[in-house]
């Protein structure tokens, strides 16, 4: 007895996708669809929430606007104000005499002098006078402070020198008791020799005004010296000052980063909803085809045939020659299929 060839039928992928393919467009509705509907829900969702808030405590939009504007401001005026350290620390750098000066080799001249305001102390006597020293001292101190020295200076000096700078070169101290020591540091011996001298000419003329507001004293130079040393505090300044434009910097650029990576909130509508939304529409529509295209028992091919049939394929009858076209056709024409299998 003659066994029956007989066939399993199988999905066949290449079909099923070309099969698919063809009705593409039917897909592409489903996703303007189902992006339809997504952005409908959003919208009905974002407008109940407005409704649903109005005259109450801010939004969740709102606080997180209030907190970006806050962010942007800081971060903004932090720039700001790094970008103007930066650039005053190189003007300071590029133009402070004391930046230049070799501390292994710091030119100085200082004097010391001696103030006596002839105060005594009177053991017998109720009644001291006052001892107005200290009142003097501070007085030639307060020079350099309230910038008279540095405009005296500068209107003796061919090249005058910022005030800021120049007090960097100046010092004024009280060593106790009734000594003031007077020091001026500078590149070369010659200008510290000149900048000294002007103090010591403005110390003078402000004698007699001291005396007037303070009390009459006398003020004796006790010694005066030139030198060169090393002053290593000085190069740990120059250092220093060096190091800040690289901190100024550093700080500068994650400001500004943290600058970049700010991001508005956004009260639309996001795109991720959407899109998902769109896939899921070409999915469903995708989904329905397939089914459609297992549960179809129309015979395509000679497996089919088999298959239904359950009786071996002995052959079949090809298209003509060039009338593939046709026979695609052939399935609206009736006519057509009459002719193409008449002919054959």
């Amino acid at each position: 007895m003659q066994e029956k060839n007989t066939y399993e039928r199988e999905i066949d992928l290449v079909a099923l996708i070309k099969y698919l393919w063809k009705r593409v467009w039917v897909m592409c509705i489903g996703a303007v669809i189902g992006l339809v509907l997504v952005l409908g829900l959003l919208w009905l969702k974002q407008a109940s929430q407005e409704s649903a808030t109005d005259g109450e405590e801010p939004t969740a939009f709102e606080k997180e606007m209030e907190e970006y504007e806050a962010d942007y401001a800081q971060l903004e005026m932090e720039i700001e104000n790094l970008q103007e350290s930066i650039e005053e620390q190189i003007a300071y750098n590029n133009d402070s005499i004391l930046m230049k000066i070799n501390p292994y080799d710091k030119k100085s001249v200082a004097g010391q002098f001696y103030v006596d305001s002839d105060y005594q102390i009177m053991p017998e006597l109720t009644y001291q006078n006052a001892d107005i020293t200290y009142s003097i001292i501070k007085a030639y101190q307060s020079l350099a402070t309230t910038g008279e020295l540095a405009k005296y200076i500068n209107e003796q000096l061919e090249n005058p020198i910022k005030e800021r700078y120049l007090n960097e070169l100046i010092t004024i101290t009280n060593d106790g008791d009734a000594t003031l020591t007077v020091t001026v540091v500078h590149t070369d011996m010659d200008s510290a020799r000149r900048i000294y001298d002007l103090v010591i000419e403005c110390m003078n003329k402000s004698k007699a005004d001291f005396e007037k507001k303070i009390g009459a004293y006398n003020i004796t130079l006790l010694n005066e010296a030139e030198s060169a040393s090393v002053d290593l505090t000085l190069k740990e300044t120059q250092v220093a000052n060096l190091d800040t434009i690289n901190t100024l910097k550093e700080s500068l650029t994650e400001k500004q980063e943290s600058f970049a990576a700010l991001v508005m909130p956004s009260q639309g509508i996001g795109l991720k909803l959407p899109v998902i939304g769109a896939i899921l529409g070409v999915f469903v529509v995708a989904a329905v085809y397939v089914v459609l295209f297992l549960i179809d028992t129309t015979l395509k091919t000679e497996q089919d045939v088999a298959l239904i049939l359950e009786i071996p394929v002995l052959g079949t009858v090809p298209a003509m020659e060039g009338q593939k076209k046709e026979v695609r056709k052939g399935k609206h024409r009736r006519k057509m299929r009459y002719m193409q299998y008449g002919n054959s």
